[in-house]
This record gives structure tokens, sequence and C-alpha cells, in this order.
């Protein structure tokens, strides 16, 4: 049995039909957009550094390494009976490549550190020894991979937060998955601030403001700075064992400012109301009593005058 196929693949082993040649075209474009990808790199490496591009590049090859050499990396097989050839080193080096160009840029590196699905350090580690076992890129290119691992095993640790803050001022809430912010962002159109990480993610999977459902560029956020300085000064105040923070204090003051408002407020209402009430009852019994009456009249004259008139009844 022979499988004869539009591209001129032919294949003289049982095959199950154009699942199998879909499959191998699929890994062909594989092949040619990662080759392409790093031609582009290597020619116009600058493009690649602005926000819409940088964190994508990073997802990517991040995910290309943890799909080669993560935990579960042998766990993924091609499901199909014909023999289709996949050149892991081929992509693996590709991988290597692209990254080690774009290790230099403090973005890139920052990104791959907070990719939060496919970074592993471990994983890192086990692309680089398979690397240089297979001899998948250069000498001199593994080496400045080699150098990037420890860079980020140095960033890794530092992200690390691992004390217990407890509760946390309203204020330092992520609008989007309401956890503690560390770089809070403002997003346009709203007055709702966010981690730069998490609405970047957002971002990947689709143009929209999560809050509107306009469009929206990770470009057009704006880093909210002074908030960002109170969460930091918040972080260092409670890792020190500081009782009284300054985000305590200026909570304390704002009670006490909002205390003093609304007790003020209750005085003020409450002499408003009392003389409006009095104005419309006079004015009401000089309506039924009638201007002769109500010019010199007191309100209990008034009153009386609309019981004799029927106008008012008595509750008893």
């Amino acid at each position: 049995f022979f499988f004869q196929a539009a591209d001129g693949i032919r294949d003289p082993l049982w095959s199950r039909g154009l699942g199998d040649v879909y499959k191998r075209q699929t890994l062909k474009l594989v092949y040619q957009g990662s080759w392409l990808l790093k031609d582009l790199i290597t020619w116009t490496k600058d493009s690649f550094f602005s926000e819409t591009f940088i964190g994508r590049i990073g997802t990517l090859f991040c995910s290309f390494l943890y799909l080669l050499h993560g935990d579960q990396a042998n766990k993924y097989q091609v499901a199909c009976d014909a023999p289709i050839k996949f050149d892991s080193t081929r992509i693996l080096g590709i991988a290597i490549s692209c990254i080690s160009m774009l290790s230099a840029n403090e973005k890139f590196t920052q990104h791959i550190v907070k990719e939060p699905k496919y970074f592993d350090i471990k994983t890192f580690e086990r692309a680089a020894k398979a690397s240089r076992l297979k001899c998948a890129v250069e000498t001199h290119i593994l080496d400045e991979f080699e150098s990037f691992i420890d860079v980020l095993k140095v960033l890794s640790e530092t992200k690390q937060d691992d004390f217990d803050y407890g509760d946390f001022p309203d204020e330092f809430t992520c609008g989007i998955m309401f956890g503690l912010m560390s770089d809070p962002v403002i997003l346009p159109g709203t007055d709702q601030r966010c981690e730069r990480e998490v609405i970047h993610q957002l971002l990947l999977n689709g143009g929209k403001n999560p809050f509107n459902r306009t469009a929206l560029k990770i470009e057009d956020v704006k880093p909210d700075t002074e908030l960002k300085t109170r969460i930091e000064i918040w972080k260092k105040q409670k890792r020190a064992g500081v009782e009284e923070t300054d985000e305590d204090k200026r909570k304390k003051e704002k009670q006490a400012k909002e205390k003093e408002k609304k007790e003020e407020l209750k005085k003020v209402p409450s002499k408003d109301k009392k003389k409006d009430v009095s104005d419309i009852q006079s004015a009401f019994l000089s309506m039924v009593a009638g201007p002769q009456l109500s010019a010199n009249a007191t309100q209990e004259e008034l009153l009386k005058a609309a019981f004799e008139k029927k106008l008012i009844f008595s509750s008893k």
C-alpha cells in the first residue's frame, strides 16, 4: 500500500492517511519558522526588544526548552504509526542561539525569570547539558547560554519572596488577580491598577482591556511609581518587624478624618432638617388657616384653626 500526498510525499509504509502527512508538514513548518525567526533576530535584533515582542519571544523559547527538557518532556510522543522525523537537536540549537542573542537585554531577562508556566532553572540546565553532549550549537554560543543561566539563577533567587506579609492594604491589591502587587501599572481609560506581569500575560492572549474591553497594548499601560514606592517601603518594614508601618499610620489618619467628617455631617443636616420641617409646617398651616389669621398667629393658633376646619386630624 502506497499513499501519495498532494505535496509529493510518498511513503511505502502503512499510513493512516492525511493525518500523518499533516504532522510531517507541521514539523516542517516548525523548522522553517524557527530558522526564519533566528535569522530575523540575527539581522534585526533591536526590533525584538519592544514590549510587544519581547514577552512573546521569551515565552516562545521558554516553551521550546520546557517541551524538550522539562520535567514532563519524556511523556510527549507522536501518536501515529508512520515514522515521523523530529530533530529535537535542531530545535534545541535554534532556541539556545536565539536566547543567547537576546540575553543581553534586561527586559528579556526579567521576562524569562517571571514566566509563570515554562520557566524553570533546572530545565535550562538540562538543555545546556544536552546541547553540549549533542553539539547542538557552537561552543561560544553555548558558553554565552551557560553564563545567562548563572544570571537567571541569581535573579530567580532574588525574585522568590516567601515572606508571609499577612493582610495588606486594599490599595496594594491587583485588580485582576487580587494578590499583592510589586510592580503596579494603571490601565488607560480606567482607574484600575494591576500587576504589570499579570496584564502582560493577558495581553499575549488578546489585546483587550479586561475592565472595559477596549483595545489595549502593553505600551499603553502607565507605571504607578508612587504606589510602587509605597509597596516597597511597606514590604521592607514588614520584613523588618516594624509594629506600625507607614501604611498603618496613613490608614489611622484616613479613618480619623472620615470620622471627623461624619460627625460634622451629623450636626449640620440635623439643624437643616428641623428648620426645613418647621418651614414646611408653617407654610402649610398658613395656607389652610387663611391669610388674615396667619399674619400674626402663632403655630399653635394655626394648628387649632386647621383642626376646626378639619383639614388635619389628631392621631389620638
